[in-house]
């Protein structure tokens, strides 16, 4: 099997799932409900990776009434990870076989992981069957669920159990990343259903480019006409677009993304209020300081103590 290499703008979580899609049939994706992917870069994700993307799941989600069937099995999966706390493995409503693992951080959910979109050998007459009542239910020809089922990789029963030990490694690393970025969780709450599709989805590309720019580069130049010039367009024109369909001004935006990252830095309390101005992309700590507190109503210090006594 060939490895390809990792696009250097590829986030750390985006080159870890690509080595893990690498070493087998299954894969792997994950389902966003707070939006941290989106907050924070060494998290980002591709749409790619936010969506069962197998040719049965595609092919399944080319019309309205199939995507909203795939929406509504996914959506009884994540209520079931999040209720359990822990992982399991199943069969959907096309018959294809995933492994189910939420990533749970200070005991707080911030998503679920699919790792799959497979046929078991073993388990093909149950697979067929479930198939087969889905087509009925809908009255819809099976023939094309049918090649595109066929088409789908297959892996043993006894190899699950190997392909679940890699993906718990895999959820337990970012784990300790969240840990390490010091996500403050609390303010996190889950949604059950991927943010990505719930806040952006709907946006144009233009927008969704502006969002990932910001992610990426909040702590470096991120003005305005920074990310026109990286999506080929006017300042003007991105800025109209970004508030037509966000409501949000995009400067201000880009203000509330490094006030949110400082938040997560003075919550760790493990770096000065000159260097999280430096990483949030403050031009001085002065000008940290005066933003920071028309933000919040506080200085960084006073933020930083009543984090620390809460």
């Amino acid at each position: 099997m060939t490895i390809t290499p990792p696009t250097a703008a590829a986030s750390l979580f985006q080159r870890t799932l690509d080595l893990l899609n690498a070493t087998a049939p299954l894969r792997a994706s994950f389902e966003d409900f707070t939006g941290v992917t989106i907050d924070y870069p060494q998290l980002l994700l591709p749409i790619s990776y936010e969506i069962h993307t197998c040719a049965a799941c595609m092919y399944a989600k080319t019309d309205s009434a199939g995507a909203r069937d795939c929406s509504i099995n996914k959506g009884a999966a994540n209520r079931m990870a999040i209720h359990r706390a822990k992982g399991f493995g199943g069969l959907c409503h096309l018959g294809l076989f995933d492994l189910v693992e939420p990533l749970i951080v200070s005991g707080a959910v911030l998503g679920v992981f699919y790792y799959g979109s497979v046929v078991v050998i073993e388990r093909e007459p149950e697979s067929l069957r479930r198939l087969h009542r889905y087509c009925q239910r809908r009255a819809i020809d099976p023939s094309h669920h049918l090649a595109a089922w066929k088409a789908v990789s297959r892996i043993r029963e006894a190899d699950i159990a190997a392909h679940q030990e890699r993906l718990r490694t895999v959820v337990e690393s970012v784990r300790l990343w969240c840990e390490a970025l010091a996500i403050p969780v609390e303010r996190y709450p889950p949604l059950r259903k991927n943010v990505h599709w719930i806040t952006h989805h709907n946006a144009p590309p233009l927008v969704r480019t502006a969002i990932k720019f910001v992610a990426r580069r909040f702590g470096q130049s991120c003005r305005v006409i920074d990310i026109a010039a990286h999506a080929g367009c006017h300042p003007n024109y991105l800025s109209g677009e970004f508030k037509r369909h966000t409501g949000d001004n995009l400067t201000a935006y880009i203000e509330w993304v490094r006030i949110e990252r400082a938040k997560a830095m003075l919550h760790a309390r493990k770096l000065s209020v000159g260097e999280i101005a430096h990483h949030c992309g403050f031009a001085d700590p002065s000008h940290f300081v005066r933003v920071f507190k028309r933000r919040t109503g506080k200085t960084p210090r006073v933020f930083q103590f009543a984090e620390s006594v809460t």
